[in-house]
């Protein structure tokens, strides 16, 4: 498998195939970036939103284009009548958004909360109604706004007994943030909502559209993706930008690498499988909660009692996440209760399970290996009843 080191790999293997830049960047332009269907309506309603002076939201999966979206929109706004205020880290408080507010308006912050709350709101309004300007405020990361927060840019909102609103407001954020605001605390915010819209990923033909439109600002008109790797890609990324871009590149990199003229199969394969090995991906975290392996002291207040085969002098790294006697269960199957785990707990899929590859393991026998835990505890077998054989 080749090894992939980032961008830098890219513009190594890149510079003498024809390419004028490193594709599937970041560094697009706005008016450079792919306009699938999600993408085009998203703009559309973020101007809607400033055009009207209105709160909108803007939520969408990690990747799946919200700030491409809100920048493109930024970007057409004519700078001598709209001013832009982006906040993108909302873990500065309530105060926070008000300093900020302040600041971007150029304006001294004032140090007591209860004289910088007016000042803001003073800010937005003077700015529209004598510099003939309409305040834009951008919250990315919305999701991760605080109660006081939210309450905050309503308050905001509320201006001349709620009668207009001098500045316009868009929160993006995740879909947790949609969810958020349905409580009924924040009926209020709920309520004064104009716009909502939810980003969702590119269909197959969008993601074909997509590669093929980074690669020809990258100077390649010809094709250099198969079919089945446009597929493989789509299916796998579920069509979201962000990993649309990671997958292109890293098969890039191994079609390059290998002396392939296409980006085929077996290329993004490779690809999909480097990309899964990191620190996220499920099979080389510390298993889940019901899943996991226990000391015998956790096991002992339980009501479980150690069963460890194993001792200290012959126990793996801590590092390790496998045994060489370890296969992957493909089937389902209920704990018995062995070794710090309920009897309802379920052994899923792509938990480790000893034994050879290909062998039948019948009900009652196996043991689970759910990885070596990281810190004091060691990995300890647990009995489980499965049906089905290791990979």
């Amino acid at each position: 498998m080749p090894q992939t080191g980032g961008r830098s790999d890219v513009a190594e293997a890149a510079g003498p195939r024809g390419f004028t830049r490193l594709p599937f960047g970041r560094d697009l332009a706005p008016a450079m970036r792919h306009r699938h269907a999600a993408h085009n309506e998203a703009v559309a309603r973020i101007t809607w939103t400033v055009t009207e002076h209105a709160l909108g939201v803007v939520t969408g999966e990690v990747g799946a284009g919200k700030t491409v979206a809100v920048r493109a929109a930024l970007a057409a706004l004519d700078p001598v009548r709209h001013v832009v205020i982006y906040l993108g880290n909302p873990s500065v408080g309530a105060r926070g958004i008000h300093f900020a507010i302040v600041t971007a308006l150029g304006q001294a912050p004032r140090f007591h909360t209860a004289a910088l709350i007016p000042q803001a709101a003073d800010a937005l309004a003077g700015e529209h109604a004598e510099r003939g300007r309409t305040p834009v405020l951008v919250i990315d990361e919305a999701n991760l706004l605080s109660h006081a927060q939210l309450e905050a840019v309503r308050m905001l909102t509320n201006h001349e007994m709620d009668s207009r609103s001098p500045f316009a407001c868009l929160l993006v954020g995740q879909p947790t943030l949609r969810r958020r605001i349905k409580f009924g605390e924040l009926a209020a915010l709920d309520q004064r909502i104009a716009v909502r819209y939810q980003l969702t990923g590119m269909a197959l033909e969008e993601t074909a559209s997509y590669v093929k439109h980074h690669l020809k600002f990258a100077g390649r008109t010809d094709t250099l993706f198969s079919d089945d790797a446009i597929t493989l890609i789509h299916r796998t990324s579920r069509g979201y930008p962000r990993m649309v871009n990671n997958l292109a590149s890293q098969a890039l990199i191994a079609a390059l690498t290998e002396g392939k003229a296409i980006v085929d199969e077996s290329s993004t394969r490779t690809a999909i499988t480097a990309s899964r090995q990191n620190d996220h991906h499920p099979d080389n975290m510390t298993p889940h909660a019901t899943t996991r392996t226990s000391s015998p002291a956790g096991q002992a207040r339980r009501g479980f009692t150690h069963t460890s085969t194993r001792s200290p002098a012959t126990t793996p790294p801590r590092s390790r996440r496998t045994s060489r006697n370890t296969g992957r269960l493909r089937c389902r199957g209920h704990v018995d209760g062995v070794g710090g785990l309920a009897a309802a707990d379920r052994v899923g899929e792509g938990d480790n399970v000893r034994g050879a590859p290909g062998e039948h393991l019948p009900e009652g026998s196996g043991e689970v290996r759910v990885g070596w835990v990281i810190g004091p505890q060691r990995e300890q077998p647990t009995r489980v009843q499965v049906t089905g054989q290791v990979a």
